[in-house]
């Protein structure tokens, strides 16, 4: 296979990126096993549909970074972890800095970075419903009210997007409602059995991978959360969550679906 990807590369068909370096790609006049790198998506699209009897892919390296959502339903969080939850990335995502490229470490402080200066800036305000401290000072290692700071985003932040898990803490906790958070979903109540679920999850799985089958499990997963929620659909225990999608979505076959409809597009 190796033989086979060197081919391709020097051909120009997979592209290939200097070591360490954020920059376009680039045409090595020399291909060597151990420096040019390829990313995981651009070997995903590029090289392994060309055989037909391999389903894997190269997992999303972020996917390691999604939140233990069970973990982090907490009151209070300190605002620079509040925002992590809210670009669906665990607090502690430092640590895997080296583990996930330096494109990967960019492409987040970019949606992470303007976030909290916002909330920094909002934080100022005295009438700020989230703030424990005094706004005079506050920084980004203080704490927040995690329920409120969240419903905070869903109704000043509209331009944001959150994931469901990050949606769902808006409505819990507090007594009184920032905005209107407590709208009720077009439709009422649906409590479906896992059978149930599991069809209506597949076909809008179908349905977001036609509109863009680069689209990773992860992204797909969230989608159909908030598509479930908005259709107002829980499970026989109470509302699905992201991870359990996820899960269900690896057993319905999730590498060799998008393939096909992959397939099916270049036809």
């Amino acid at each position: 296979m190796i033989t086979n990807l060197r081919k391709l590369v020097k051909e120009g068909q997979v592209t290939v990126y200097e070591p360490s370096i954020v920059a376009p790609s680039y045409e090595p006049k020399t291909i060597r096993n151990n420096y040019e790198e390829a990313y995981w998506y651009n070997l995903n699209t590029m090289w392994l549909p060309r055989f037909d009897n391999i389903e894997w892919r190269f997992p999303d390296p972020l996917e390691r970074l999604v939140p233990d959502w069970s973990y982090w339903d907490c009151d209070h969080l300190s605002l620079q972890d509040a925002i992590s939850l809210s670009v669906n990335i665990t607090p502690d995502w430092a640590k895997y800095t080296k583990d996930i490229g330096r494109q990967n470490v960019l492409n987040i402080s970019f949606e992470y970075s303007p976030r909290l200066t916002n909330a920094l800036n909002w934080a100022q305000n005295p009438e700020c419903p989230w703030r424990y401290d005094n706004p005079n000072g506050f920084k980004e290692t203080n704490q927040v009210k995690l329920c409120e700071f969240a419903r905070w985003v869903v109704v000043e932040k509209p331009d944001w997007t959150i994931p469901g898990e990050f949606r769902a803490l808006a409505k819990l906790g507090a007594n009184t409602p920032v905005g209107d958070t407590t709208k009720p979903t077009k439709h009422s109540k649906r409590i479906l059995k896992p059978n149930d679920w599991h069809q209506v999850a597949e076909q809008y799985a179908v349905q977001f991978l036609k509109d863009d089958p680069k689209r990773t499990q992860v992204k797909i997963a969230d989608m159909i959360f908030n598509q479930l929620i908005e259709d107002g659909i829980t499970g026989v225990n109470g509302d699905l969550k992201a991870s359990t999608i996820k899960r269900h979505l690896s057993d319905w076959g999730f590498n060799r679906k998008q393939l096909d409809i992959e397939k099916a597009r270049k036809k």
